[in-house]
């Protein structure tokens, strides 16, 4: 070999391109090309070469197997011509100094290769970091800390090249992440030898953050050193790109959540709450409002904040002239939405005294057959919230909302004009069919029931009435409509309907309504005549609505008012009456005190009762759920009511099973329940009678016993003992909440509580839970 020139092995499958880049080397190397992965391994045996260039247009295995097997005698760099990250990371693994993918400039860039590989000096330290990599790299020691980094990093993280190196690899990672990588992933690369696609955020110099997927192998220096080459790809776009398919994800299935609902009901104030309550879940808002146009002004016909869906805000009611107000006036010209980021920047914005909170706003007409009837619109306190993709979203559900109207509105009209049906057949045939369609699919699709009778039989019924009464189509026409009515077997009320609709007036009421189980339920009803003038035949259309929850939920929230109120005007009276006194009786201030003391004491009990009952109804309690003994729970209870019961010489025993009991549980609960038991029982118990405390158990399951010798529960307070308020003597002191909070607590638990009495002989209290192995 000429030795002026530096002897380099090419390896290459194709002529061309080995032509090429020995005519790029010709005036510094004396090259030797082989195509043969084999022979070239042979030839470097037996001779030596300064450097191997391997040439590949394919980054497969067995060309990165060749460049492990020759970076055993010479630094090797390979040349793909359609390389990417991916390859040069695969490359470096198995050993290759560098890694070109040629471009325009492609001898300059291999001479600069060429060079850095010969250099003693850089040889190191440029095999493992290529400036020209379309990714971060980063050379790592085995501390975490960057020994160099290449060009990519500076310009994706805005720092300079001098403030990365030196820093550890998690400096700049936001604080989660940093955590992750310092514990978890640094360790794994030291041990395992390599990590792959590990995702975090990088913050960089402006304080923007970025997402990443770190990849980083180890390998060794000339001299031995372990280090670790990292490589690190932004993909920051392919996050929001995935961002933004979850959001039309969220938009898709909010549309299709309202689309059901709004076929479920044609009650118009159930379609507004409805359109509201899903244009929440894709477009936030503090407040929002659907507007109706009426004689050129816009009235407020919904106004609900987004934290209490389906609560209307009870504001005055508001119109606003359209030609007044800028916002409306540009959606009724334009027919498109607008969304204002800041309303302090948007000359054109009204500040109203009721409107000063608003600092953004987004609105979208609602258009019906090419016509601006209304307006969905939308407010928030924070600036920026709304901005054009928030319009154009509120877009879609206002145009549902204008279906839903249109369908409300025309289910409406079709209850109004009801009697005029025989009618309009007479005289508009051809049109009635196209009505009778119409009406058709109203009536099939809405969830009231819908009855049309002739002479109180039964000539149609919807798909509604047979949901609520398990009757088939088949079985309810041609029947009279007592089958499903017993009420109006009772002449009284069938004259009345009857005398109602005789004078054309619609009836409204409420009855019980038999299931074809024989079970009833209440129904509120709107009967409506459709008797044409001079027709002998009574003829009607009844609207059916199950308000059986209805009046469940208005009976006991009656009963709470009432039973919460007396509760609390008897302390008050008590506290008035003594403030009284201590104005003219100062020498008994001390008794008038200590009543007053004992009257709050109560007062308080029962507020924090309410408080327990409220947050248990609303789910807002979490127990504190631990492995307990049951044993120690009884124990300590009744060692603290000992006192109250030996004061009332009433004798308090407690008989336990010999082998601890363990369950998982609240202990502050459960403690909570057989108090109230225990307090209950020695309140209802006379002098001289007893109380005791047993636990058992059966089939793997705690039964905690609470038994008297008491009063007793009359049988028709039996099935309500456990509602708030019910108290079987009121001349016994409590708030009547205690047996309702240790029900919500035992079923908190899994569990069960019962009760068996007597009158005059006492009762008994199970309470039910699941036990636990043993602990260890």
């Amino acid at each position: 070999m000429n030795t002026a020139l530096i002897p380099i092995l090419l390896l290459s499958e194709q002529s061309a391109q080995s032509e090429m880049i020995c005519g790029v080397l010709k005036d510094q190397a004396e090259m030797t090309v082989l195509q043969n992965a084999q022979s070239a391994l042979g030839v470097l045996e037996t001779q030596n070469f300064r450097l191997v260039l391997i040439a590949s247009n394919t980054n497969s295995p067995a060309v990165f197997e060749t460049v492990a097997a020759a970076r055993l005698y010479a630094p090797v760099i390979m040349i793909a011509e359609n390389g990417d990250a991916a390859g040069a990371v695969q490359a470096m693994r198995y050993g290759a100094y560098d890694y070109l993918v040629p471009d325009q400039n492609f001898p300059a860039q291999i001479q600069q290769a060429i060079q850095k590989a010969l250099n003693p000096a850089d040889r190191a330290l440029f095999r493992y970091v290529y400036d020209d990599a379309p990714v971060m790299m980063y050379l790592l020691d085995q501390d975490g800390v960057i020994r160099d980094v290449n060009t990519r990093c500076t310009v994706e993280t805005g720092y300079p090249r001098e403030a990365l190196i030196g820093q550890h690899l998690t400096t700049h990672l936001t604080p989660i992440s940093s955590a992750h990588v310092h514990e978890t992933c640094l360790p794994r690369l030291w041990r395992d030898g390599r990590i792959s696609n590990v995702a975090h955020q990088h913050r960089r110099q402006d304080g923007t953050v970025i997402d990443v997927l770190l990849s980083a192998t180890t390998v060794r220096d000339i001299s031995g050193q372990m280090l670790a080459v990292a490589v690190v790809q932004n993909i920051t776009g392919q996050k929001q790109i995935e961002r933004a398919e979850r959001e039309q994800r969220v938009l898709a299935e909010a549309l299709r959540d309202t689309t059901a609902a709004l076929n479920s009901t044609l009650d118009f104030d159930e379609v507004l709450d409805l359109i509201l309550a899903n244009v929440a879940r894709v477009v936030p808002y503090d407040t929002g409002n659907i507007m109706l146009i009426e004689a050129g002004r816009a009235r407020m016909v919904r106004n609900q904040r987004a934290s209490e869906p389906g609560l209307e805000i009870k504001v005055p009611t508001a119109a606003f002239a359209i030609e007044d107000t800028p916002t409306l006036y540009w959606m009724y010209i334009n027919a498109r939405p607008l969304a204002i980021p800041d309303t302090r920047e948007y000359a054109p914005w009204v500040d109203l005294p009721q409107s000063a909170w608003i600092r953004s706003f987004v609105g979208a007409p609602i258009i019906n057959d090419g016509q601006v009837i209304g307006y969905l619109t939308l407010n928030s306190a924070t600036k920026d919230t709304f901005h054009r993709q928030h319009a154009e979203r509120l877009a879609i559900f206002a145009h549902h909302a204008g279906i839903a109207i249109r369908n409300a509105r025309l289910f409406d009209s079709v209850q109004r004009y009801a009697g005029e049906l025989e009618n309009r057949v007479a005289r508009r045939t051809a049109q009635l069919n196209l009505e009778r369609n119409q009406l058709h699919a109203i009536l099939e699709a809405t969830g009231e029931g819908i009855v049309y009778t002739i002479d109180g039989q039964i000539e149609y019924v919807n798909q509604a009435i047979t949901r609520l009464t398990g009757y088939t189509l088949d079985e309810l026409v041609g029947t009279p409509l007592s089958m499903i009515n017993p009420s109006l077997a009772d002449n009284e009320t069938w004259e009345m309907v009857d005398e109602n609709l005789k004078r054309g007036e619609i009836w409204r009421g409420e009855t019980r309504l038999r299931r074809k189980d024989g079970s009833e339920f209440d129904a509120g009803i709107t009967v409506s005549p459709s008797s044409q003038p001079g027709d002998r035949r009574v003829r009607s259309v009844s609207v059916v609505r199950d308000i059986s929850q209805a009046k469940q939920l208005e009976s006991e929230k009656s009963r709470f008012i009432a039973t919460a109120s007396h509760e609390l005007r008897t302390p008050i009276t008590n506290v008035l009456t003594r403030l009284y006194l201590m104005k003219r009786q100062p020498e008994k201030m001390h008794e008038h005190i200590s009543v007053l003391d004992e009257v709050a004491r109560r007062m308080q009990q029962l507020i924090e009762d309410l408080l327990d009952l409220s947050r248990f109804e609303r789910g807002n309690i979490q127990l504190e759920r631990q492995p307990m003994e049951l044993q120690q729970i009884l124990s300590d209870v009744v060692r603290i009511q000992y006192a109250e019961a030996r004061v009332k010489n009433i004798n308090l025993i407690i008989d336990l099973t010999p082998t601890p009991q363990y369950i998982e549980g609240d202990p502050e609960r459960l403690a909570q329940v057989i108090t109230n038991l225990v307090t209950n029982s020695l309140a209802y118990t006379p002098s001289g009678g007893q109380v005791r405390v047993a636990l058992t158990t059966q089939d793997g399951n705690a039964i905690i016993s609470v038994e008297d010798t008491g009063i007793g529960i009359p049988p028709e307070y039996l099935s309500r003992v456990f509602e708030p308020f019910v108290r079987v003597n009121d001349k016994i002191k409590g708030t009547g909440l205690g047996l309702s909070i240790a029900k919500e607590i035992v079923e908190l638990h899994d569990g069960d509580i019962s009760v068996t009495s007597e009158p005059g002989n006492g009762s008994c209290f199970r309470v039910t839970l699941k036990l636990m192995s043993v602990p260890a």
